[in-house]
């Protein structure tokens, strides 16, 4: 094999490994911003479910109190039905 067979082979394995390197290392910067993003929105979610919660609690808190102001004004017209 001559010099400029040895240098054909050489730039053909680097040719080779350019082409193979290039799309692994896209493809490992797309699954490292995937994963990231995929935690961005894990973490909002969980932030969100809190949230919800503690409205959902808040609501229920209030709805409770006006459960007992309803009762208690249905008993008051009750005697005041009654006084008639």
């Amino acid at each position: 094999m001559t010099e400029w067979g040895v240098v054909g082979v050489i730039i053909a394995l680097v040719g080779f490994a350019a082409s193979v390197v290039a799309p692994i290392i896209k493809l490992n910067t797309s699954i490292t911003r995937l994963t990231v993003t995929l935690e961005t929105v894990a973490r909002e979610l969980n932030d969100q479910k809190e949230s919800n919660h503690e409205s959902h609690k808040r609501l229920w808190e209030k709805n409770e109190e006006l459960d007992e102001k309803l009762t208690d004004h249905e008993g008051r017209i009750t005697r005041l039905e009654v006084r008639r």
